[in-house]
């Protein structure tokens, strides 16, 4: 996502005078934590995950913004297979990409299985209510739900240069200060502004890499009533 030439373009005035080895490393390494702070990916990406099923209409996607979906499996065994038995109708949800989301449409199953897990919509229970009575609601459950789907930044979504600009003040602050083994001064701007990139300049009373996590915060979390394994 950051490759070592833009790293030297935009902050010329730390890169000056590092190996080209120390740059790469300095890029791998904002990268690296970047993810592992958001413990989401970044980049795109197809991915397979399993979710609990939330008891509400939106299943929230880990890796957005979603490009598409490919398929999703519901399955009440104990453990779930996710066969080709367990896959849900594509009409019977919508895809909102920029958030991730999968609002259901219509209730997916009218088995038995379903019916006896007992689903709440607000305040109201909807044990054994006829599906075409409830709302649209996800089943809830421990990892009963597998969705494959393609997600994650591109280099033309409207934050990809928020993301940018994190890694590299990452990429700065591993160059400059990492090697110190400290955080340095506050207030510092590691940004040439004639590149025409100024919003990485040090907020004052802040450490160098405040602004980075903030952007990275915005990208940390997904939305309540979602539990992710693997």
């Amino acid at each position: 996502m950051l490759t070592p030439s833009e790293l030297e373009s935009i902050a010329p005035n730390v890169t000056s005078g590092k190996s080209a080895v120390a740059l790469k490393l300095a890029c791998d390494a904002a990268f690296a934590f970047a993810e592992a702070y958001t413990d989401r990916r970044l980049s795109s990406g197809t991915f397979t995950e399993v979710y609990d099923g939330p008891g509400h209409e939106k299943l929230c996607l880990k890796n957005w913004p979603v490009t598409s979906v490919t398929d999703v499996r519901v399955d009440f065994s104990t453990p779930p297979t996710f066969g080709t038995s367990s896959i849900v109708s594509a009409g019977s949800y919508r895809l909102n990409g920029e958030d991730g989301q999968l609002v259901l449409l219509s209730n997916i199953d009218s088995t038995s299985n379903y019916l006896n897990q007992g689903l709440f919509f607000g305040s109201r229970h909807y044990r054994g209510v006829t599906p075409s009575l409830r709302p649209p609601t996800w089943p809830r459950g421990y990892g009963i739900i597998q969705v494959t789907y393609t997600g994650g930044l591109t280099t033309t979504h409207r934050r990809w240069p928020a993301i940018k600009a994190a890694l590299v003040e990452l990429a700065c602050y591993t160059l400059t200060y990492a090697p110190q083994g400290g955080v340095g001064a506050t207030s510092i701007s590691y940004i040439d502004v004639s590149q025409g990139v100024g919003f990485l300049q040090g907020q004052a009373g802040k450490p160098p890499i405040a602004s980075a996590m903030s952007v990275l915060d915005t990208f940390k979390e997904i939305p309540f009533g979602t539990q992710i394994y693997g």
